[in-house]
């Protein structure tokens, strides 16, 4: 059977005697293999042409989810600035306070908060950096036994408060005290904790069981994560770690399990579940075990040079008030502009040791801020103060640039640092 000098198939006709078939018969089955290697080529471009549109569909999806990437990315970098104020007046207010609080109780419920904050920070800083992370973070080593004990404290009023308030009782059952320490970040693995334990409450809507196990296992860290809910069929448990799939509704973005995934993976360890319809599901995380023994644990403020800073604190008003706030609470003398303009003219009336400047203002950004403080007064030092991650670079008129949002530890060293290089 040949199409287009090309041949396609072949006929094969037969009877039992010799030359039974006539020259007529012979004659009509040639005239049949014309329309045979048109029904064939048909068939063979319709295959092709179902696989082309496979491909094209599958290809429209990877675009989609490029394009959907770029647009999480975009919207992450737009509400990154304002997010960071206002974690930025949370921790450090909540830092303020921790410094004369002496009632044992107040202050863990201030720790709690001091935590949720820098999750927050430690969250956005992710998000940003989702599609461009690096690896080379150093871990430190972590006891997964205080995650857990942290994680639930930040939890609890989404499983004890409100689903109380719902009518639908959860218990939380932990099993801890057997887990060696593993090497990792703290505020990663219990973001995914956090995620884990959310999960379990929206998969439980009449109510149950919430257990928490740590353990060591043959050179891993394990932790446990397992909940009595509706639990989930094949076809989801297969998807669960999909890059925005979901079962919620239009109101989630399916990011959570993905992110979760992400992380694990990157502290070289994995993360598998197990779920039935009806039985609840489990979620087993390994991570490997940690080579020393360092805490994890700010470094030491360097010593301080006697003697108070005057310093010019630039911000919009949310942050200004809490910055100079602070800034007052470590022993120096601050005042307060809501603009480029205004910080200029009090820089040109009176002298100042130090200007703390917000990056992205209105009119006139920091970078001319921190030009025309050097131009008027060459002496006064300039931080440049962002709210849009770690990829600000210092420039000429600038010693030092912070990430919002700065705590109070952070800020006392600049203090420090600036005070020794006014001396100098």
């Amino acid at each position: 059977v040949v199409s287009d000098h090309l041949v396609v198939g072949c006929v094969n006709v037969s009877r039992q005697e010799v030359h039974a078939f006539t020259a007529a018969e012979q004659a009509l089955l040639e005239s049949l293999t014309p329309h045979v290697a048109a029904a064939l080529s048909n068939a063979r471009a319709y295959g092709q042409l179902r696989l082309a549109r496979a491909e094209l569909e599958q290809a429209q999806e990877q675009v989609m989810r490029v394009e959907r990437l770029r647009s999480i990315g975009e919207v992450a970098q737009g509400v990154a600035h304002d997010f960071n104020n206002l974690l930025s007046v949370v921790l450090s207010r909540t830092q303020m306070l921790l410094r004369d609080e002496k009632d044992p109780d107040r202050r863990k419920s201030l720790e709690i908060v001091e935590a949720a904050a820098r999750d927050g920070r430690d969250t956005v800083r992710r998000i940003q950096g989702f599609a461009s992370r690096s690896d080379g973070e150093a871990f430190v080593s972590v006891n997964l036994d205080e995650v857990v004990e942290e994680a639930l404290a930040m939890t609890s009023y989404r499983w004890r408060d409100v689903a109380e308030r719902e009518g639908r009782a959860i218990t939380v059952e932990t099993r801890l005290g057997s887990a060696p320490r593993v090497q990792g970040n703290p505020a990663e693995i219990r973001q995914v904790l956090i995620n884990l334990i959310y999960n379990a409450c929206d998969a439980m809507p009449q109510g149950g069981c919430i257990s928490i196990r740590t353990a060591g296992e043959a050179g891993w860290g394990r932790l446990l994560v397992a909940d009595t809910g509706v639990g989930m069929d094949e076809e989801t448990l297969a998807q669960a770690f999909g890059l925005f799939f979901t079962t919620k509704g239009p109101g989630n973005t399916g990011l959570g399990l993905s992110i979760s995934q992400g992380i694990i993976q990157r502290h070289g360890g994995r993360i598998e579940v197990q779920s039935k319809v009806g039985r609840g599901t489990k979620f087993t995380i390994s991570l490997p075990l940690a080579e020393s023994r360092t805490e994890y644990a700010a470094p030491p403020p360097e010593a301080t040079v006697p003697g108070h800073l005057r310093v010019l604190v630039v911000d919009d008003a949310t942050v200004l008030a809490a910055l100079q706030e602070a800034v007052r609470t470590l022993g120096h003398e601050t005042a307060g502009a809501a603009g480029g303009a205004a910080a200029l003219q009090m820089v040109a009336a009176q002298p100042f040791d130090l200007v703390i400047t917000n990056l992205g203002m209105p009119g006139m950004s920091g970078w001319q801020v921190a030009e025309e403080v050097k131009r008027l007064s060459p002496r006064t030092q300039v931080v440049i103060l962002t709210g849009w991650g770690d990829t600000v670079e210092n420039s000429r008129h600038v010693e030092e640039t912070l990430t919002k949002p700065v705590e109070l530890r952070t800020l006392e060293e600049v203090m420090a640092r600036a005070q020794a290089r006014r001396a100098a």
